[in-house]
């Protein structure tokens, strides 16, 4: 085993002790004082070592590269683990509760399991211009998935109410407000991502796409998340907009993950 796999797999475990801790808070075995502090740890850890496995692997096989899974998969991870940490801290509160952390454990266990890397189209050879575009566009889907997993949140909170584990969560509005918060994110790094792209793409082909599907799904993300943020009205506490704008965000999420990770695998088993 190489060292980066150690150091992911030591990553999933510290996200599996996050999951593990944020399940018993909401269940009331800790105090409200003693599983915040432990949650905030592992998370910290975890991200730290998702940025020594990223820079690892990218000092291993030549620099990072979008046309690998594995360095896709730990830089999503790596993005929303340090997005949720900022906007948990900027709006005090945890929206995305233990679906995050769940997400970044998948996401690491993924780039364990996952080996594959394919040959960057003629027309976009990796450049400085090509790899911002990259990296704002898993800037922008870790923002999303952070989002979705505050929307998750805010759809579970009607059934966790039955079981008395709502008396742990965050307000709605609290909830609705991080939501919003990393949706803003998701927006402006994906926004900045496709005027990049686009430029790119004209420059050297002529098109306003450089024939990446995954191109195009980054573009539904951002409009579905725009079409999240717009549903959001945390002053309206009756109404159907809270759950619009929570699917919204998890269909958002959806998009970005799958745009990122699934799309160009399934391309090239169907030959395109």
């Amino acid at each position: 085993m190489t060292l980066e796999i150690g150091v992911v797999l030591g990553t999933s475990a510290l996200m599996a002790i996050a999951l593990v801790a944020q399940a018993l808070g909401l269940s009331g075995a800790f105090g409200r004082r003693r599983w915040p502090a432990l949650l905030v740890i592992t998370r910290v850890a975890a991200a730290a070592a998702l940025g020594a496995a990223l820079i690892l692997f990218a000092i291993g096989e030549g620099g990072w590269t979008p046309f690998d899974l594995r360095h896709l998969a730990l830089g999503l991870a790596l993005a929303a683990l340090t997005i949720h940490l900022a906007v948990a801290w900027g709006c005090h509160t945890d929206g995305a509760g233990p679906a995050i952390d769940l997400v970044i454990l998948v996401l690491s266990l993924l780039a364990v399991g996952v080996r594959a890397r394919e040959a960057p189209p003629p027309c976009l050879q990796p450049g400085i211009l090509f790899l911002a575009q990259w990296g704002l566009f898993v800037v922008g889907a870790g923002g999303a998935v952070v989002a979705g997993s505050a929307g998750l949140m805010l759809l579970l909170r009607g059934f966790w109410a039955k079981i008395g584990w709502d008396r742990q969560l965050p307000p709605r509005d609290d909830v609705g407000a991080f939501l919003r918060q990393a949706t803003i994110v998701t927006l402006a790094a994906l926004g900045f991502g496709i005027a990049v792209g686009s430029w790119l793409a004209w420059k050297n082909v002529g098109a306003p796409t450089g024939g990446d599907p995954r191109f195009a799904w980054m573009a539904i993300t951002w409009l579905v998340s725009a079409m999240c943020l717009l549903a959001w009205r945390p002053r309206r506490r009756t109404g159907r907009q809270g759950p619009w704008a929570a699917i919204l965000a998890i269909s958002a999420a959806s998009s970005a993950i799958f745009g990122i990770l699934a799309i160009s695998g399934i391309a090239r088993m169907l030959g395109t």
